[in-house]
């Protein structure tokens, strides 16, 4: 977005504690939805569950979530759920390693428990990670 000179507007939402993520992201994206709405067209999730729950307020609304002239949303989420490639429309998301996460995740706890490593191997740990965008449908 910086490079586009954009500034990403933060919705807020109600605090909610549960599991449930399309619950919570149909909920809030019809609240916002009835209300003022998105600050604009595109809706960025945390995760693609929630992305569902906010494709299916869309839906229950009569509006038309795609990346197309004739669409009302776009909708992205993140983390590649296995059902995202199936949804209607299918979610434009990021794909993440897990395999990799969890090498690593696992790699930097072996090393900051090593206590004949260097305090500053030990405790400086900055990871970056590759990511796939799967643009699909929703966005």
């Amino acid at each position: 977005m910086h490079g586009f000179k954009m500034t990403p507007s933060i919705v807020a939402v109600e605090d909610v504690r549960s599991w449930d993520f399309e619950k919570f992201g149909h909920d809030e994206a019809l609240r916002i939805l009835k209300g003022q709405g998105f600050p604009t067209r595109t809706v960025l999730c945390a995760n693609d569950r929630i992305a569902f729950g906010v494709i299916s307020a869309a839906y229950e609304l009569g509006l038309k979530v795609g990346h197309g002239a004739d669409c009302d949303l776009r909708v992205a989420g993140h983390d590649d759920h296995p059902l995202s490639r199936y949804a209607c429309p299918p979610i434009t998301t990021v794909a993440q390693n897990y395999n990799e996460i969890g090498r690593l995740a696992i790699e930097l706890l072996l090393r900051r428990l090593d206590e004949n490593a260097p305090a500053a191997k030990r405790d400086n740990a900055r990871v970056l990670l590759n990511a796939e965008l799967m643009l699909r449908r929703s966005a």
